[in-house]
This record gives structure tokens, sequence and C-alpha cells, in this order.
């Protein structure tokens, strides 16, 4: 059976049963490099590693980076955060990527900020293969809430998903279950959003028949 025609079968096993599935993996690997920017809890970035494989609608293998520094001159004293932009245009060429095939993903504990915005969770860059997150605000003691490791480290997989997802092209979702929505603020339900909804899952397969994928990037 023909790669598309698995595809046509288990999209119609999803509509008839009305139950959401993943779309079946293609046999060729993607691969992931989870990078700490800094120092940064190595419990969180193993957690981030164990939960891609599974996480995608294609075959995805991920390997953790030795750290690298996060670089000084894109912090902003007068904010107190790392200007995302400059730190991804530094860190990126530090990681050797096809990004044909390869993703980067920079972790970091900084907290970051685009110019026009107070504060990112993130930012991710389609032409470079690269994206970096921050886990600063997902964790409830930023908050001033008792801490919860089981929702933090739910956050820090989510925002994993999503930084990889801009990077393949995917935008922004409407649909709350997804991990493609981009919430104004952390909350617990973002544990129930570490997947992708049927429709970014067969966007991202679009990747493999030469398919655009539409908007670059974002920054949530």
């Amino acid at each position: 059976m023909t790669d598309m025609r698995r595809l046509v079968s288990a999209l119609y096993l999803c509509m008839a049963f009305s139950a959401p599935c993943a779309v079946e993996a293609r046999s060729v690997d993607e691969r992931v490099y989870l990078v700490p920017a800094g120092a940064v809890d190595a419990r969180i970035v193993e957690k981030i590693k164990e939960a891609l494989p599974g996480s995608f609608p294609m075959a995805v293998k991920a390997a953790v980076e030795p750290e690298r520094e996060m670089p000084r001159h894109s912090y902003d004293p007068s904010r107190k955060q790392y200007d995302a932009r400059i730190a991804l245009d530094e860190l990126s060429p530090r990681v050797r990527i096809s990004p044909e095939m390869e993703r980067a993903l920079f972790i970091t504990d900084a907290d970051l900020f685009v110019p026009e915005k107070d504060f990112v969770f993130g930012l991710s860059d389609k032409d470079k293969g690269a994206s970096i997150m921050s886990l600063k605000r997902l964790r409830n003691e930023f908050y001033g809430a008792k801490a919860d490791e089981r929702a933090f480290i739910g956050r820090a997989v989510n925002e994993a998903l999503r930084r990889l997802g801009y990077s393949w092209g995917l935008s922004g979702c409407p649909d709350r279950r997804c991990a493609m929505y981009s919430p104004e603020k952390m909350t617990d339900d973002a544990i129930a959003r570490a997947r992708f909804c049927l429709d970014c899952q067969i966007r991202l397969r679009r990747r493999y028949s030469g398919s655009l994928l539409g908007p670059v990037s974002g920054a949530k």
C-alpha cells in the first residue's frame, strides 16, 4: 500500500469513528537536537526528549546536545530579559544542522522578549530550522503559586511541540486541544494540549509531498 493510500485510510478511520488518532508516521527520520542555553535542569530536557518521538505524525528522533552559553549581548538590563531574536540569531550557527530534515531547539531558563511584546514563551525560525523556548514562565512559582512539577513538565513539553511546529511551518491553531493553540498565559490545562490536532497533523505530513505549509513562524 502506498504512503498516500495509508494516509487516506488512517484519516477515514479517524473520521468514521469520530475519534482522535495520530496519522501514520513516515519511515524517514526527522532529527531534533535539544540544546540547553545556559544552565538548565537536565531532568526537564530529558523529559522533553522522551516525549518528542511519539508526539508527531512522522518519525522523530531526539538527542541532547552540550550546553551553549546564552549570548550576553542579547540581554537587556533595563528589562532584565533576553531578546529572543538576537539570542536565536547568535545560537543557531553554534549547532550544525540540515534544515531539510533536522531541527535545533534551544532551551533556556532566561526570560525572553521581542521588542513589540512584554515577553514571549519562545521564538521559531523556519528558515534556520531553529527555535528557542524559555522555561521561566512555565513554572507556577513565577506567578506566585505553589510549585507543581507535573504541570511544569506538561507545559515544557507542550511549548517544545509548539516551537517545533512553528519551525516546520505550522501557524497558531484555534483548537484549544492542539499543541499549536497559543495561550495568553500558562494554566494547568496546557498539560492536555501536548498533542497535535488532526488538521495540524495533516499539514505536517504535507511537508513530504512538497505542499506549502503556510506562515513561517511566530512568537507567543
